[in-house]
């Protein structure tokens, strides 16, 4: 029997994951990756019912140091110099998955799966990472810096499938389980308020363009490129350009002025490495649509596109993604201008 590690949060998505991979035969072991503090005791008690009624044995492993030393800090940190970064990213290549490898071959294991709605195709060399199915919820885009010896072992049970799909299976497998359960948040580990009491910190000027001071913000982590609310600022609406660090400053224009045709990013990581020239897509945000682009150049550290049509400023420290077709090649983090 083909034996499976299921990374299992407790959600609607693992457990319908779970139930499929046991349907298909594998034996499955479900292991909790306990990253932060839970606030709420019926989490705890959601995953133990799931595993019962699925027959299961949860095992828990607790990264809360690890997460907060190559997660939780940094993302501090980023978003002290003026990036935005996203922390999921990070934690899917440095903590979860280098995790769920690592535990799956201590046990013996064969796979390794995850509720994410994303696939894992079959290329002429490689397995290849692509979009899901369901677009409006694919999560492809947060997965781009899993190595090929990850991917080499993983399966998505609910890649080909639909949001509402695995909602209503949920529904008909486990009742009202899952009943008044929101949906998990980009930013699971910080609330709105608690981000906002870290970031706050030295006030400084808010200027336009042309270096008018326009009004004075409470500390540039609380700002992040392209936001409009919260500004405070008169004869609106305006929109955050670019946050200055080294002049603790913020930037502010026009919608007009949001827009660019060329990114760069650092920190490169590819499936397989583009060539200068070719024609892909690229998605600077997760939510975002893919756009057409130009690869101009490619470098051991860096590498930069311009798009065929004007396309909406990217904050740096957020991930440029470039995907051929459906499967990605690989990305990097927008660079900080």
């Amino acid at each position: 029997m083909r034996s499976i590690l299921l990374g299992m949060s407790g959600g609607i998505d693992s457990a319908v994951a779970a139930a499929r991979l046991l349907d298909e035969g594998y034996e499955v072991v479900p292991l909790y990756l306990a990253m932060t503090k839970e606030s709420d005791s019926r989490e705890r008690e959601r995953r133990e019912r799931i595993c019962r009624r699925l027959g299961l044995s949860l095992v828990t492993k607790d990264l809360r140091a690890l997460f907060l030393e190559e997660v939780f800090h940094p993302f501090l940190e980023t978003y002290r110099r003026g990036e935005t970064p996203n922390p999921c990213i990070r934690c899917n290549e440095r903590v979860k998955f280098k995790t769920l490898l690592a535990e799956m071959r201590s046990l013996g294991l064969d796979y390794l799966a995850t509720g994410h709605y994303a696939r894992i195709v079959l290329g002429e060399k490689r397995r290849r990472l692509a979009r899901g199915y369901d677009i409006g919820k694919d999560q492809s885009y947060v997965l781009y810096r899993l190595d090929e010896d990850t991917r080499d072992h993983l399966l998505f049970p609910l890649g080909n499938s639909t949001k509402k799909e695995v909602v209503e299976e949920a529904f008909h497998r486990f009742g009202d389980l899952f009943e008044g359960v929101s949906e998990s948040s980009d930013l699971c580990f910080l609330s709105s308020e608690r981000r906002k009491d870290l970031m706050r910190s030295k006030p400084g000027p808010i200027v336009d363009l042309a270096g008018h001071e326009l009004g004075r913000h409470q500390g540039l982590g609380l700002y992040t490129v392209g936001q409009r609310k919260g500004l405070g600022l008169a004869g609106g609406p305006w929109y955050v350009l670019k946050i200055d660090s080294e002049r603790e400053s913020l930037v502010v224009g026009r919608r007009e002025d949001l827009t660019v045709r060329s990114v760069a990013a650092v920190l490169p990581f590819w499936h397989r490495k583009p060539l200068e020239g070719e024609s892909l897509l690229a998605q600077h945000r997760y939510r975002t649509a893919a756009r057409k682009i130009t690869l101009d150049f490619i470098g051991d550290e860096r590498f930069a596109v311009t798009y065929i049509e004007a396309t909406p400023l990217p904050a740096p420290g957020q991930s440029l993604v470039l995907y051929e077709g459906d499967c990605i090649l690989g990305g990097g983090i927008v660079e900080k201008q």
